[in-house]
């Protein structure tokens, strides 16, 4: 049974939230826990998400729920490729939204992409104000373009933002929002 036209299987009709929706919430959790003490959000865990997300949304709408979820995977993929292959990102946080897509569509995963950059934005700029001479270094990589070589990989594990951390909260802050209706309405 879809809820409200959207592509989830609600769990019963009395109950807001969809089994998308828990999925998601316990992937995020997982996610940011791998991110943060191992640095690494696993593939089985994302390839499983995609498949899962494009079983349920076809479970809900047939073959239009089924192009929705590999709507959001495609969307995802068109918007991480460049920056993971830039090493900007680590390809995990990419399958991670990709999965993310599929559970929930495009325009959620957009949503929360926005508010996860964002997030995690805030945790660099505090990282490199930190650093000694860390604006001046920053502004000397940015105009030189050296900080679009350095590779997600080449950094040291402290330099690095656990972004799929800031992903996960991302999802639970965007859930909430759409929950209430202030965000990305259920209709």
């Amino acid at each position: 049974m879809a809820v409200s036209g959207t592509m989830a299987l609600s769990i019963h009709q009395s109950i807001p939230i969809s089994l998308q929706d828990i999925v998601l919430i316990a992937a995020s959790v997982g996610a940011a826990y791998t991110d943060y003490k191992y640095r690494k959000i696993y593939d089985k865990m994302n390839y499983s998400l995609m498949l899962f997300g494009l079983i349920l949304a076809f479970a809900a709408l047939n073959v239009n729920g089924l192009k929705e979820a590999g709507f959001g995977i495609f969307i995802g993929f068109a918007i991480y490729v460049i920056p993971c292959e830039l090493g900007a990102i680590g390809g995990g946080d990419a399958k991670f939204m990709m999965a993310v897509g599929a559970l929930q569509g495009y325009v959620f995963m957009i949503a929360a992409t926005l508010f996860g950059f964002i997030f995690g934005g805030v945790q660099s700029f505090i990282l490199i104000a930190r650093k000694e001479k860390g604006i001046v270094t920053f502004f000397k990589s940015l105009t030189s373009g050296s900080i679009f070589t350095t590779s997600y990989e080449d950094r040291t594990s402290e330099e690095n933002v656990p972004l799929g951390v800031y992903f996960a909260l991302a999802n639970i802050i965007t859930l909430i929002l759409r929950y209430y209706g202030i965000f990305l309405s259920n209709n």
